[in-house]
């Protein structure tokens, strides 16, 4: 995971240290969802998950439209899994998921305060949907605002950033 993990991490550890966020305190919890690119691998929303919940001492929840590799569930214990995190997940059970685009549309939980996205989105489409999850009910942010992070690895290729976020390339 080297620097980028350790980066989300004290992301989110910061987000506590000002405003709780690990804190599980019903509709008035400061949840978040860190979206992945993948369901696999160090930077897939199932190991990703599982390190945080070690490193945090606290439960963090994974969605992912397609069973991860390596774990042993049947395909219909994982469609019971999908549909009970979600189900703790919207009544504040735990606060923080990990997850795939899979879970970003349709979501409408009023109390996500943030999200982060552990590395860029397929598309900037996808970064509006996936972004747009946090700050939705705007009465819970009049003091305090939504945020949206964007956690990127150094590239070698610079070029390749620079033209993704140029607002003149179509």
């Amino acid at each position: 995971y080297g620097n980028k993990f350790n980066s989300l991490v004290s992301k989110i550890l910061s987000l506590h240290n000002e405003n709780k966020v690990l804190d599980s305190n019903g509709e008035n919890s400061k949840c978040g969802i860190i979206f992945t690119p993948h369901v696999n691998g160090t930077r897939g929303c199932y190991d990703l998950a599982n390190n945080l919940s070690s490193k945090l001492g606290v439960k963090v929840g994974y969605y992912s439209g397609s069973k991860p590799k390596n774990n042993t569930m049947a395909e219909n214990e994982f469609d019971e899994y999908k549909r009970d995190i979600q189900n703790k997940f919207k009544s504040n059970e735990f606060t923080l998921l990990t997850a795939t685009k899979a879970f970003g549309m349709g979501i409408n939980k009023g109390n996500i305060f943030y999200t982060i996205h552990y590395g860029l989105p397929n598309s900037m489409e996808s970064f509006y949907q996936e972004g747009g999850r946090a700050g939705r009910d705007k009465s819970k942010f009049k003091t305090i605002k939504a945020e949206c992070t964007v956690l990127l690895t150094p590239e070698q290729n610079d070029e390749n950033y620079k033209n993704i976020w140029n607002p003149e390339i179509s």
